[in-house]
């Protein structure tokens, strides 16, 4: 699940560097997500924070790209939720990560924004399949 979301999303965030785009809704919703982040509320949290990724994937204005990430989002609500049930990142963490995604898209580092990006997927995935394996 993991790989496909990057595949979407790294590239999207490459792409939004490159055009110098970041819309009022990514930013709307990161400041939701870091609402969120400092009360108890998981799938608050969860909710924001796939409303910060599919603000980033729509702002693109691509149908198609918007239907592909649509068909995962799902698993990553599910992905979010266990990670946030589990405690694997603080909110605090993850909101600092999509501060450094915004960051890099703002200032056109198209290699930082995917950077930021994927870093950002694998620190999760590592603290989900290592809490999985036990």
């Amino acid at each position: 699940m993991y790989f496909a979301r990057g595949v979407i999303e790294v590239w999207a965030c490459e792409l939004l560097a490159a055009r110098g785009l970041l819309t009022p809704q990514a930013l709307t919703a990161h400041e939701a997500f870091r609402t969120c982040s400092t009360g108890s509320d998981v799938a608050g949290l969860v909710q924001a924070d796939v409303a910060f990724h599919r603000a980033l994937i729509d702002s693109l204005e691509s149908d198609r790209l918007s239907r592909a990430h649509s068909v995962i989002i799902n698993e990553i609500r599910l992905c979010l939720a266990q990670v946030q049930n589990a405690n694997l990142l603080a909110p605090a963490e993850i909101a600092e990560e999509h501060q450094k995604i915004i960051t890099a898209i703002r200032d056109g580092d198209v290699a930082g924004a995917g950077e930021v990006g994927l870093g950002h997927l694998r620190h999760a995935e590592r603290n989900l399949l290592e809490h999985l394996r036990g």
